[in-house]
Formats: structure tokens, C-alpha cells, sequence
């Protein structure tokens, strides 16, 4: 199969862009730009990698961010990690003043432009990525609630099969 993959392709998306210092996303960076096929996060009006490329696109993974807008040093907490292996963490600052997606949609699977999806198709290229299980909290969770919610993930053979068919001859 031929996958063509093109632009920044998008897990969640809200807000604006660091310009304007309202961004909140997590997204693959798109080829040929620095840290291409890493796993970036923008936060406020900054923006940094989570996840080098390193075998990032064909693998599940987990990823839980934690962010409370009520504190002054803008933080978001994130972990990841692929299954029955090691959960990785850190923080991820935006500046003072800067604001995690406010006044706009969150959108999961896609940009806020609404062309950057992990599965957006078209006639120029294709996307294949899956998103399973995205929850949302009413609450802050601990690094002990995401370490319990990592450590009861069952390990699959991975990301299920793609199917290529190809027609040859008249029938």
C-alpha cells in the first residue's frame, strides 16, 4: 500500500496556534519539517517534542496529559508509554498568560482547520491512524492513578493488519 503522509497529523486539537498563545494539541510532525514523524505537544505559545520518531507510527501507545488552568505555573503533566513496557514523563510549560485551547472547539482526530487529521483521507494522500479509548476527566489525576491505568493495560500484537487489495485482469 502506498500511504502518502503529508502535514502535521493531529490526536487532539483546540485553541489556536502559539502565535496567538492559546494552542492545545498533540500531533506527529509532518516530513520533511524538524523532528519530522516525532510526537509533538503545543501548550499556550510554546511547542516542543514528547516522542522521538523512532518507531512512533507503527505501535499502540498510551498517553495521558494532565493540565490545571488555575495554576500559575501553566504546567501540563504528560506520560506515555507503549504497553508492557516503560511509562516515560515529564512537564511541558506554556508562559504566564499563555492559555491551553480557550474559546474554541476541542477536536479529537483532527486540527482545528480540519484537514489534519491522523485518518484524513483524500485524492492527494491517506491517513492511518486509530485512536481507542480517549477520556476526558472531571478531575486532576495523579501520577498514581495514570501509573495504575498503564500498568492494568493488556498487551495486544499491536495495531490490527492493513488490507490492500489490488485488482489484475479483465474480471
Amino acid at each position: 500500500c502506498t500511504n502518502y503522509y503529508t502535514g502535521e497529523k493531529f490526536i487532539f486539537d483546540a485553541g489556536g496556534s502559539t502565535a496567538t498563545s492559546n494552542a492545545f494539541a498533540m500531533f506527529f510532525e509532518a516530513p520533511g519539517n524538524n523532528d519530522q514523524w516525532s510526537l509533538k505537544m503545543r501548550l499556550g505559545d510554546s511547542s516542543g517534542v514528547l516522542l522521538p520518531a523512532t518507531n512512533v507510527l507503527s505501535a499502540w501507545y498510551y498517553f495521558a496529559i494532565t493540565y490545571d488552568e488555575t495554576a500559575t505555573n501553566r504546567q501540563a503533566h504528560w506520560w506515555v508509554g507503549q504497553p508492557g513496557g516503560t511509562l516515560q514523563s515529564g512537564f511541558f510549560s506554556a508562559t504566564n498568560g499563555s492559555l491551553a485551547g480557550e474559546g474554541d472547539v476541542f477536536y479529537i482526530g483532527n486540527s482545528t482547520t480540519g484537514n489534519n487529521a491522523f485518518r484524513y483521507q483524500n485524492s492527494s494522500h491517506t491517513g492511518n491512524g486509530q485512536i481507542s479509548q480517549f477520556t476526558i476527566w472531571n478531575r486532576l489525576l495523579t501520577t498514581n492513578d495514570v501509573a495504575a491505568q498503564f500498568n492494568a493495560l493488556s498487551v495486544s500484537a499491536g495495531p490490527p493488519p492493513v488490507l490492500c487489495i489490488s485488482v489484475s485482469g479483465a474480471n
